[in-house]
């Protein structure tokens, strides 16, 4: 059985695999600038503990939190809105 990590790692090096093959280099990932200082942050605490491996997840997940996070701020709302029941 395959886990979902080792999947996303194998299908994520055999696309650039693919992409450097065709003579293309792979597109370069834009680090939104909050995440960029969280994961400075984050690097700063406790980066000696991480491998590179750990830290290119760490940096993977920051940058789709941001994503994430960019969707909600998009959604006006009022600091007086009470929650949905």
């Amino acid at each position: 059985m395959i886990s979902r990590r080792d999947f996303f790692v194998t299908t994520a090096v055999g696309a650039a695999g693919v992409a450097i093959v065709e003579g293309q280099a792979p597109p370069p990932v834009q680090i939104p600038a909050e995440a960029a200082a969280r994961y400075d942050w984050i690097m700063n605490k406790w980066g000696a503990r991480f491998s590179e491996e750990q830290k290119a997840e760490i940096r993977r997940i920051l940058i789709d939190n941001e994503k994430s996070l960019a969707t909600m701020r998009a959604f006006a709302l009022a600091n007086g809105v009470e929650p949905a029941r």
